[in-house]
């Protein structure tokens, strides 16, 4: 065999070795869904639940989203913790007295737009459609509301006060939206809100700067985001 022969071999040989790993590298670290598109609905895998005719709201506009565009919402929403007021605080204060203390916030970085995880709600009964011809109506109820949410006890004024954004407390719905359950199915309205974040550092002084810190709080909290109306902005869906 000639050497040209025994090169091209060679070469041959070693790119498909080498694809073959980057096609395993890529199926080992890519990110495993919990949820797949089925049947004209998204699925989640582990629970079953099914989740469709969803519709964003935004500045009084709806945006019908595709079952791509929501599965990709339930996927982001899902790695958005839950606000808990015990998880990111870095030292215990002990027997101070609170109200002596002054709070400074200094905001690190705060967004838009932004989903929590299992934070939807349900703005409707259940509409059992097994029984009816056609697809069933079912119209979301308003009055509900939508509130601000810390993961501290603490500062809070000064959080609202420094956040890179026109802070709201809370958000109260006047809007409603009509979707259609599937024959056959048993579906219920839910509103999945959005919110503007804000990330920072909270800094705990007996007498106010300059004085030693007392404690610090690594501080994540959430301020609904209404429109020009007032209502939330959020993503409706049949579950």
């Amino acid at each position: 065999m000639s050497q040209k022969v025994v090169k091209k071999l060679w070469l041959t040989s070693f790119f498909a070795v080498a694809l073959t790993l980057m096609f395993t590298s890529q199926s080992v670290f890519a990110e495993e869904s919990n949820y797949k598109i089925e049947d004209g609905e998204v699925i989640n895998i582990e629970t079953g639940e099914t989740y469709s005719n969803a519709v964003e709201v935004e500045g009084g506009e709806e945006n019908k989203l595709s079952l791509q565009e929501l599965k990709t919402h339930l996927e982001e929403q899902e790695k958005n913790p839950v606000n808990n007021q015990d998880l990111n605080r870095h030292n215990q204060i002990g027997n101070n007295n609170l109200a002596s203390l002054i709070y400074i916030y200094n905001e690190t970085s705060s967004s838009t737009n932004y989903y929590e995880s299992g934070d939807d709600i349900r703005v409707s009964a259940a509409i059992d459609c097994s029984g009816s011809g056609q697809p069933c109506g079912i119209t979301s109820t308003t009055g509900w509301s939508v509130s601000e949410s810390f993961n501290v006890n603490v500062g809070i004024p000064e959080i609202r006060a420094g956040a890179g954004f026109s802070w709201q407390r809370t958000a109260t719905n006047s809007y409603s939206y009509t979707a259609y359950v599937p024959i056959g199915e048993t579906k219920a309205l839910y509103f999945d809100p959005a919110y503007n974040i804000t990330n920072g550092v909270l800094t705990a002084y007996l007498a106010g700067p300059g004085a030693p810190e007392l404690d610090k709080y690594a501080v994540r909290a959430l301020s609904p985001d209404i429109n020009a109306t007032g209502y939330p902005d959020g993503v409706y869906f049949l579950r």
